[in-house]
């Protein structure tokens, strides 16, 4: 039997805007909900923990480089956790509790140190394992729940734990990149079987596609992913296509890698037309599930709400019902957040009855 790796619920602390926050178990498909500044983002975010500690660095830094915050230069050499810890607390430490659906759980504190802090017999063990370590340098120290004390340096180019360059996250600005190209090769290039299953679920936006392969950029000689179409004797280049059909292509990609385990989509419906809403709808809960995948994916739009309950209401998406949960974040007066869990039918009943859920 084929192993995955869903999450059933996190308590996070002292991560970004989040004091204390948790949550109620979560379905195979999630819709986060909330106002601007609720914490939908950040709550994504905090899912890219995991037991791989190198790994959970190198997600972090990757969010970094997306925002812009740290140039592509100096990256994978930073420590990505100053912009993720809540200033306003005054703590030190990130805290994570993430069970599991196969009963597994990862507890664990994050902590940024100075080399020089740390007691010196450890410090001493420390050298012989990090190369050109100075007092001055910042490490991670990572306290698991079994009470055992790990530290990484932030030079994720070395690779303390095997780490792949992949981060289970697909950003509201997320469109064509040549990070594209590698998914592509690695998961699909060699294989007819699954390019035509990739080609048939982006069919609905490109009816008259007939192929895909990787070509060269005639001005700058660098490899791109081209489009055959039916009707057409010149292959064209996915970057000139829309921003809904890169974007498509790229969840179902990202999907497809995240075999039997969790992916985030942050404003899901970015660059998607109303009208292709609920075949948009229908083939992501058709990637995910022919893939195992559990889905966290945010949205602002109530009108791609609404295709969501209409798609689950139809005969052959109706089994996806129970598995789909919908959270509310919002804000208290304390300026703490809480998660207002929704199964299926209280979804739907809020949707009929127009009452607020985002």
């Amino acid at each position: 039997m084929e192993k995955t790796k869903h999450i059933k619920n996190i308590t996070i602390e002292n991560f970004k805007c989040f004091n204390h926050f948790s949550t109620g178990e979560f379905g195979l498909y999630n819709i986060i909900l909330g106002n601007n500044n609720a914490g939908k983002t950040s709550f994504l975010e905090s899912l890219l923990f995991e037991e791989n500690i190198s790994q959970t660095i190198q997600h972090f830094q990757a969010l970094l480089q997306f925002k812009n915050i740290i140039n592509s230069s100096s990256v994978f050499f930073s420590n990505p956790f100053h912009f993720f810890i809540n200033r306003y607390t005054k703590k030190e430490s990130i805290n994570i509790s993430m069970n599991y659906y196969n009963t597994s759980k990862f507890i664990a504190s994050f902590k940024t140190i100075k080399a020089n802090d740390i007691p010196v017999e450890e410090r001493n063990s420390l050298l012989k394992h990090f190369n050109g370590l100075t007092m001055t340098d910042e490490l991670l120290k990572v306290n698991l729940g079994n009470k055992k004390e790990v530290y990484r340096k932030f030079d994720t180019v070395q690779n303390y734990e095997k780490t792949i360059d992949f981060v289970n996250y697909v950003y509201s600005s997320s469109y064509y990149s040549n990070d594209l190209i590698g998914f592509y090769l690695d998961n699909f290039a060699n294989s007819k079987e699954k390019r035509e299953e990739l080609m048939s679920n982006i069919r609905f936006i490109i009816p008259n596609i007939q192929d895909i392969e990787i070509t060269i950029n005639s001005i700058n000689k660098e490899p791109l992913i081209g489009i055959w179409l039916l009707d057409k004797d010149e292959m064209l280049s996915l970057p000139m296509f829309g921003d809904g059909t890169i974007r498509l292509f790229r969840i179902v990609l990202e999907i497809v890698i995240c075999k039997g385990k969790y992916i985030c989509i942050d404003e899901i419906d970015t660059g998607i037309h109303y009208t292709k809403y609920k075949d948009f709808i229908r083939t992501i809960f058709r990637v995910a599930k022919n893939n195992k995948v559990q889905l966290f994916i945010s949205t602002h739009n109530n009108e791609f709400l609404k295709s969501i309950k209409e798609v689950l209401e139809e005969k052959d998406y109706s089994e996806h019902q129970n598995d789909t949960k919908s959270f509310t974040l919002k804000r208290l007066p304390d300026e703490s957040i809480k998660a207002y869990r929704y199964n299926f039918e209280e979804f739907e009943f809020a949707i009929e009855q127009e009452n607020e859920l985002r």
